[in-house]
């Protein structure tokens, strides 16, 4: 398997194909980051949509100073504030997606629970706890996701498990935890 740099090399040259195996390889991290932050599925698929074409028509742009997947993190990130400032929101309301149509791993009712909670927090905490344990960011990428110092980044997951830990008490699982 092709590392992303060279993918990326090949996309930069004008191979439809790379391109088409970036999107592959990271259309789930990107859809289930957008699926945290958006109030529907079909919000977060519209999402991650305009966040590969956004991508691919920027591919020049991308210098390498962090991997590719968290530049496209970057770019899911902006996205999604555009889908909000498009819809003239005053304050974020997300709401748990229908479980049904996703995949969840059981136990469902706790699932919910975290995503609740997750959604939940303020907008910087949010985005830094999906890129974090959600996309599997260290925590050096997350800080350059959201474009802040890596001690930055740190505070703000620090206390973003903190209000998870208030708000799920003895639910919590180990993962959340740590």
């Amino acid at each position: 398997m092709q590392p992303d740099s060279q993918l990326v090399e090949r996309a930069k040259r004008g191979e439809r194909a790379a391109c088409e195996e970036l999107v592959r390889r990271h259309q789930d991290r990107v859809f289930h980051y957008a699926l945290y932050l958006l109030p529907s599925w079909q919000d977060a698929e519209d999402v991650t949509q305009e966040t590969f074409l956004q991508a691919c028509r920027n591919l020049k742009r991308f210098r390498g100073d962090a991997s590719f997947a968290t530049w496209l993190l970057a770019i899911a990130r902006t996205q999604v504030a555009l889908w909000y400032r498009r819809r003239k929101r005053q304050r974020e309301v997300i709401e748990v997606i229908d479980l049904t149509q996703a995949d969840p791993a059981p136990p469902a009712l706790l699932q919910i629970e975290i995503r609740s909670a997750v959604a939940a927090l303020p907008t910087g905490y949010r985005e830094a706890i999906v890129l974090r344990y959600v996309n599997g960011l260290d925590l050096v990428e997350v800080a350059k996701a959201l474009g802040i110092s890596a001690g930055a980044a740190g505070v703000r997951l620090h206390r973003a498990r903190k209000l998870l830990r208030e708000s799920l008490g003895p639910v919590l699982t180990e993962e959340v935890r740590r």
